[in-house]
């Protein structure tokens, strides 16, 4: 065989292989690129409100003392209440246990606020801030407190929006659970209905509380009067 034919044969296997190792390259680089565009991972039990709480933009804040499991104290003085969220009272068994919950992921944190464009209120009754509230490195507050047994979703009017309360709803699997056990036998007060509670300024009532009764608390979660 002449070195021509020898050159012609050679150029003829060549040609194949360095096709396939293009093709290879760049069905690597299109997969190396298919992994680093990829989205990150939807932790299990993770929801649109873990991540990102709804509600427009109010300020930034750093927290400096937990009261209860759903309120707290920012820096400036000004207090702030979780909305939707419903955390046993310090009064109860389990009031404690939410404090420190809360603590556990507040204190000192600076935290985001956000307001609740279609709540008619700003503020509750007792002058304490209404807002979302968004934690470095934890997410939604809500979100992360109903998912324990100290605290659940709220039930009575507030102004929350529908989506968001479904979103709760849907992690707070166990409602609440304020007390060891429930007192049993008669209270020592005795309120007719609901009206004249509130009109002794004893509402809302917990179990527990004198006047509390099944028959004003309506959908047995521990809180007549709501």
């Amino acid at each position: 065989m002449t070195g021509r034919h020898r050159l012609r044969r050679r150029r003829a296997w060549l040609i194949p292989v360095a096709g396939t190792a293009v093709l290879l390259l760049l069905g690597g680089g299109a997969y190396a690129t298919g992994l680093l565009s990829a989205s990150a991972p939807t932790l299990p039990g993770q929801t649109a409100a873990d991540v990102s709480p709804p509600g427009q933009m109010d300020r930034t804040a750093t927290v400096v003392e937990v009261g209860e499991g759903d309120s707290f104290v920012i820096e400036g003085g000004g207090v702030v209440r979780v909305l939707a969220a419903d955390s046993c009272e310090m009064r109860t068994d389990a009031g404690p246990a939410a404090r420190d919950d809360a603590a556990r992921v507040l204190d000192g944190a600076t935290v985001t606020l956000r307001r609740e464009p279609s709540g008619r209120e700003d503020v509750d009754r007792d002058g304490r801030l209404l807002r979302y509230v968004e934690v470095p490195g934890v997410g939604d507050l809500g979100s992360y407190m109903v998912q324990r047994g100290h605290t659940a979703a709220y039930r009575g009017f507030n102004d929350a929006s529908p989506a968001y309360l479904d979103s709760l709803r849907a992690l707070d699997r166990d409602g609440r659970r304020c007390y060891t056990t429930l007192p049993s036998g008669p209270p020592k007060v005795v309120h007719a209905d609901c009206a004249s509670a509130t009109a002794a300024g004893a509402a809302p009532l917990y179990a527990g509380d004198p006047g509390y009764s099944r028959e004003l608390d309506g959908d047995g979660d521990g809180v007549a009067c709501e």
